[in-house]
């Protein structure tokens, strides 16, 4: 019966393929709405950070960093939180920070070792003072009942944690503050000696040259600690998330859009690059201007389709005005392509099966 339709209606067909007219030529799909860069800061539960940025319009990763923490370190990644979502920053403005418990214990170390080698500098540089000595032997005995404490404490940690009410995690926090107390022990000791035997010149050197090496661990660690200070990349909108696998602060820069698409295969034929189009969208009764920017050349299939993927650039700030969209969402479209004589038209379109 089909057979004898066509054979019926091709004479018509024909005749109209003989009218001087064009029309336009549409291909129907669904367009996936992408910022042209985006910057994602993720936060996973296990406690890394890594921040990279996406280049939608070539597809590439352009920059990426990982901060790395020591083991057991307690980190807490902090957003700003007066930021509403579509909210504008600048480029290099300060988004989110860092906090390392462990890098601050460092510091905080390492400060009072530092404040304890200058004074000991004082000490062999200028001679014997029983004042001074009277100051360092009071300091040994706090060091050592501090050593004292944290061993308790230790103690209590380790019987909570066999019970099952506190985690690994605090025993071993417990395990370090008892190891730091024992090594300001050992260096008030230090102190203490170097304060009652007298030192030769050579002694005052080497405890400048401990000074010298302290300052540039602090300086070290102040610099790391800056670091922690994220600043984004570039100008765009912000947004947060949040769910089971992580926090995520994105920054999209919009001022283009990339536009993802399937075409089916046998009509990616009619596509090039560089080539003019209008986005209509269906859902909205708007169109947007674009520019093809690349065909791909790996073939798919959806719902029984071959299609294969053409990416598209909006034209800058025409997309945001007329549609609105989520950014990563599907909208559905009509590709108007270029007019054609309806002629051309008739045989794009129809599949005779005679």
């Amino acid at each position: 019966m089909k057979r004898y339709s066509v054979i019926i209606i091709l004479p018509v067909l024909l005749a109209l393929a003989h009218i001087p007219l064009e029309v336009p030529f549409t291909l129907d799909s669904v367009v996936k709405v992408l910022p042209a860069r985006q910057w994602v800061l993720s936060h996973t539960p296990d406690g890394s950070l890594t921040a990279a940025v996406y280049d939608h319009r070539t597809g590439m990763v352009r920059r990426q960093e990982d901060y790395q923490f020591d083991r057991g370190d307690q980190v807490q990644m902090r957003f700003q939180d007066d930021w509403k979502a579509g909210t504008r920053v600048k480029a290099g403005e300060t988004v989110a920070s860092i906090v390392s418990n462990r890098l601050s214990e460092q510091l905080v170390l390492l400060k009072n070792q530092l404040a304890v080698e200058e004074a000991n500098l004082g000490v062999v540089a200028s001679g014997q003072k029983p004042q001074v000595i009277a100051q360092f032997e009071e300091e040994v005995s706090l060091a050592r009942a501090d050593v004292e404490l944290r061993r308790k404490t230790l103690e209590r940690t380790k019987q909570l944690q066999a019970e099952g009410l506190i985690a690994a995690l605090a025993v071993e926090q417990a395990e370090n503050a008892l190891h730091d107390a024992q090594a300001r022990v050992r260096l008030a000791e230090k102190s203490l000696a170097t304060a009652t035997s007298g030192e030769k010149q050579e002694v005052v050197t080497v405890t400048s040259s401990r000074i010298a090496s302290l300052q540039k661990q602090i300086e070290f660690l102040e610099n790391k600690r800056n670091k922690y200070e994220i600043a984004t990349p570039f100008a765009g909108e912000i947004r947060v998330e949040n769910s089971l696998e992580g926090d995520r602060l994105l920054v999209e820069d919009t001022t283009a859009l990339i536009l993802q698409m399937p075409v089916r295969l046998r009509d990616v034929r009619y596509l090039r690059q560089g080539q003019r189009i209008e986005m209509q969208w269906l859902d909205q009764s708007a169109t947007t201007p674009a520019t093809v920017l690349e065909i791909g050349r790996r073939v798919e299939t959806i719902s029984f389709e071959q299609v294969v993927y053409i990416k598209a650039l909006a034209d800058s700030g025409q997309a945001e005005q007329s549609v609105n969209f989520a950014p990563g969402a599907s909208v559905r479209c009509r590709i108007l392509c270029e007019r054609i004589k309806l002629s051309e038209f008739l045989r794009r379109s129809l599949r005779w099966q005679l």
